[in-house]
C-alpha cells in the first residue's frame, strides 16, 4: 500500500507539471478542469477539497476511488471483527486506518464516524460501537455509488 501511494504521489506530481507546462501553451488550465469536476456532486466528498489534495488530477482521483472501493469492506469486516470479540486495539487501529483514507478522500461526514470509532476503541467503550459501525457501513456504501460512477 504504501509503495502504491508513492507511486500515486510521483504521478501526481509529473501529471502538475505536465499540466503547467500545458497549461502555458493554451491548453486546459486548472480552473476549466475544476468545472469538469465539479459536475459530479455528492453531499459526502468535498470535490473542491479533493481536487486541492490531488492537484487536480481527475486519473489520480479515479485510482484512489477505485482502491477506496476494493479496500474498505476488509477495513468494516476488521473493525466489526474488533467489535464483536471486544479488541479495543483492534478497533482503535482499523477505525484509525479507514478514517485515514476517507480524510484523504476528502469525505469528512464517513470519517467523522470512524474517528468516534477510533475513539470508543482508545477508551475500550464498545456501548454503541455497533450502531456507528452501521453507520460508517451506510456511508461507505453511498460513497461507493458515487465514486463507481465518477467520471471525472
Amino acid at each position: 500500500m504504501k509503495m502504491v501511494f508513492f507511486m500515486k504521489i510521483r504521478n501526481a506530481v509529473r501529471k502538475f507539471l505536465f499540466m503547467v507546462y500545458f497549461t502555458r501553451i493554451g491548453k486546459k488550465t486548472n480552473h476549466q478542469l475544476r468545472r469538469v469536476v465539479m459536475t459530479e456532486k455528492t453531499d459526502l466528498i468535498d470535490m473542491e477539497e479533493i481536487l486541492e489534495i490531488m492537484d487536480h488530477d481527475t486519473e489520480l482521483i479515479q485510482d484512489c476511488f477505485n482502491d477506496f472501493v476494493n479496500e474498505y469492506p476488509g477495513m468494516l469486516k476488521s473493525i466489526a471483527h474488533s467489535i464483536a470479540t471486544g479488541n479495543a486495539q483492534g478497533l482503535d487501529s482499523q477505525a484509525h486506518k479507514i478514517k485515514g483514507s476517507l480524510r484523504y478522500l476528502a469525505a469528512a461526514k464517513p470519517a467523522d464516524i470512524a474517528s468516534k470509532l477510533e475513539q470508543k476503541g482508545k477508551k475500550g467503550d464498545f456501548e454503541g460501537a455497533a450502531r456507528l459501525l452501521e453507520e460508517l457501513s451506510d456511508s461507505c456504501e453511498q460513497l461507493k455509488t458515487f465514486m463507481i460512477s465518477y467520471k471525472g
